[in-house]
């Protein structure tokens, strides 16, 4: 089930729009020629097929591991102007990091039912747009780095109503035991550690 992951494009599309993009630069590069007769159709479609193939490898490996989170914004998160509190966008972060576990197959009640926990080392933010009550909105949530201690995630929310990019954002995080001391998630739960490292392999299996 891929429905909660991100395409970068509609693959029925691309195909339509690639093909005419090789024979349009064929006409180009070869602007006294014609393009006819079966063999040289029969030719741009290989290369055709294999720019597809190679396109398909970059879309699985790259946007498939970014992992989305929505809902509409609520009238408590909004401030004095009417727009949602800057602090609300943390906590659509928090949010967003809690469906990635469940995405990936491992919810954070199991995490920390084992005695560990995920505190946060830092926070940045960027904001681009202001999201209202009643706007829905989108956090996309992006695994960038895992040292096997420590981790980092990058986000864009979108405003999905207003079609704008509201946020951008950055966090890093650590996994420790009940007392706040570091532990090694190979260790700790090889279990967790074997879903982040296929995770910044290729796409999650849920």
């Amino acid at each position: 089930d891929r429905t909660d992951y991100v395409s970068s494009a509609d693959p029925s599309a691309t195909w339509v729009h690639l093909r005419i993009f090789l024979k349009d630069l064929y006409i180009i590069s070869h602007p006294n020629k014609k393009i006819k007769g079966f063999a040289q159709t029969f030719s741009l479609d290989i290369i055709f097929i294999v720019c597809y193939r190679i396109f398909q490898r970059i879309n699985k490996d790259v946007f498939d591991m970014i992992v989305t989170y929505s809902r509409n914004a609520f009238y408590y998160e909004t401030d004095r102007m009417d727009i949602i509190h800057h602090s609300n966008y943390v906590r659509w972060l928090e949010e967003a990091r809690i469906n990635m576990m469940e995405q990936m197959g491992f919810p954070f009640q199991k995490l920390e039912a084992m005695g560990i926990l995920v505190p946060v080392l830092s926070v940045e933010t960027e904001y681009k747009f202001p999201v209202r009550f009643g706007d829905r909105f989108e956090v996309q949530s992006e695994l960038t780095k895992f040292t096997g201690c420590k981790f980092s995630l990058e986000y864009k929310v979108m405003n999905v109503t207003q079609d704008k990019l509201s946020l951008t954002a950055k966090t890093s995080h650590c996994f420790t035991d009940t007392s706040l001391r570091p532990v090694r998630l190979k260790q700790a739960c090889p279990e967790l550690y074997e879903k982040y490292m296929q995770y910044l392999r290729g796409p999650v299996s849920t």
